[in-house]
């Protein structure tokens, strides 16, 4: 009836008639009590459906959809809803449009996951609060894009969610890992043979790194990508005693594999090492932290419904580790396993989305602890003119004793007393490391460092490369 999502007036002068097979579709708009209204002025012959365009659906309202100035036989009867029970009822000679109830969690009829069950739940207690105009029209959205375009209500209710916007924190995290590795060494060889071991030095670094995560569990795929820029140095204070330091800034880039949201972000990271050597053996400590802020943006579109949602969460972490290691050294080769443990406690700030539909999320921290064994397998190649290459590969599986990120999110405009739900980011807490690189040094001693790194599991896929200098004193 009418024009689409414009409710208006249709009259018939004389007799009305719709068979069984009739489809008869009216705009409906409850947050306004408006809906399409079919007024018959001669008899009316009801059969079939009455098809619903919901642009906006309330509990505890009605609106007047057909009249009838003659005689009625039949009824219309309103179209199945996934979620929404609906009642075409007649007031005398006026028929009247209302909802008559709601399930969001419809059980038996749909799979969904906890994330996507949570604010299901939520969506239930706004309801049953009587919800305001804002969430009139996002319940018109989820009916229209379920029940008219063949919609999926998970993937419906995964955009409300906030989805990759929690990756900042998970790959803030993992960084570091990977910072807590740069505190680690500044090696040269020892004598003529291929040992191993701490020298003093300031260097420069400059990596560049792709991830790809899959989707598992409640979480989606996404990628994230990173250039690191970094300084540091390690001076030996006493026989055998090492103190080291670095600093590192990093942009970083995170996207939603469906292409729904993204994120660009700076940190900056500052650690400090020390280090002791006993004959083969090196006991190393460190500890770092790091800031992050992460401007996401992710695209809400649900039937004729659509607005970008942003948000920009910081980032605070900081870490201990601690590494055993004992070099086995041969003329040529040294074989040199390792054992690293890490402490991380990862904090995010409370903050804010943008949007009708934004949430808001508590401040959360969380602690993660790792354990990594590793080995690392190197060559040494000496050439005439003095300089010496290092030829190294290394392995390594990292255990983690947490897989997911968790937080507290509600609606920002919620109906009052509504409460909060619980979202996560679901990642690995296995995986393996591998490294390979060339290190080439002066008979100065400075040398040149070109390095790969990659971590892989079932889920994850990153891969990065480094160029780094090293400058003795």
């Amino acid at each position: 009836m009418g024009r689409a999502r414009d409710p208006g007036k249709t009259v018939i002068t004389g007799n009305f008639t719709q068979s069984a097979q009739g489809f008869l579709v009216a705009d409906i708009d409850l947050n306004n009590f408006d809906s399409d209204w079919l007024e018959v002025r001669g008899d009316a012959t009801l059969a079939g459906t009455l098809g619903l365009k919901t642009i906006s659906l309330l509990p505890d309202r009605k609106t007047k959809v057909l009249s009838v100035g003659g005689s009625v036989t039949g009824t219309l009867t309103p179209q199945d809803s996934l979620i929404f029970d609906y009642l075409f009822n007649p007031e005398g000679s006026d028929y009247y449009f209302q909802v008559t109830g709601a399930d969001f969690t419809p059980n038996g009829k749909v799979k969904l996951n906890r994330d996507q069950k949570a604010v299901a739940e939520n969506l239930q207690n706004i309801w049953d609060r009587g919800g305001n105009n804002i969430f009139g029209t996002l319940f018109g959205a989820i009916a229209d894009e379920v029940d008219n375009q063949s919609g999926s209500y998970a993937d419906t209710l995964d955009q409300l969610l906030p989805r990759t916007g929690l990756a900042a924190v998970v790959e803030q995290t993992f960084e570091m890992l990977s910072f807590g590795d740069s505190l680690m060494s500044c090696p040269v060889f020892e004598g003529d043979g291929a040992g191993i071991t701490e020298g003093s030095c300031g260097w420069a670094r400059a990596t560049g790194g792709t991830g790809h995560r899959s989707a598992i569990g409640n979480s989606p795929s996404y990628n994230a990508n990173a250039l690191t820029y970094q300084l540091g140095g390690q001076r030996e204070i006493a026989p055998g005693w090492f103190i080291g330091g670095a600093a590192a800034f990093q942009q970083t880039w995170i996207s939603q594999a469906s292409g729904t949201v993204k994120g660009d972000g700076k940190a900056g990271y500052l650690g400090a090492s020390l280090k002791r050597e006993i004959g083969a053996w090196t006991l190393s400590a460190a500890a770092a932290g790091s800031y992050g802020a992460t401007r996401f943006d992710r695209n809400l579109s649900i039937s004729d419904l659509s607005e970008t949602i942003s948000s920009s969460p910081d980032v605070l972490a900081g870490s201990v580790r601690a590494r055993i290691a004992r070099t086995f050294a041969a003329t040529n080769v040294y074989v040199k396993p390792y054992v690293d443990f890490d402490a991380i406690y990862s904090r995010v700030g409370d903050y804010r989305e943008s949007g009708d539909y934004g949430l808001e999320f508590d401040s959360t921290g969380h602690w993660n602890f790792a354990a990594t064994p590793s080995i690392e397998i190197g060559s040494r190649l000496r050439y005439k003119d003095g300089k010496d290459l290092r030829v190294y590969g290394k392995l390594g599986v990292s255990f983690l004793s947490s897989d997911q990120w968790e937080t507290d999110a509600r609606f920002t405009n919620r109906a009052g007393g509504t409460g909060s739900f619980k979202t996560s980011l679901e990642h690995e807490d296995l995986f393996a490391s591998i490294g390979a690189g060339l290190q080439l040094t002066s008979i100065e001693g400075v040398d040149l460092r070109l390095e790969y790194n990659g971590r892989f599991s079932e889920n994850l896929a990153t891969n990065s490369g480094s160029l780094r200098l090293s400058i003795p004193f």
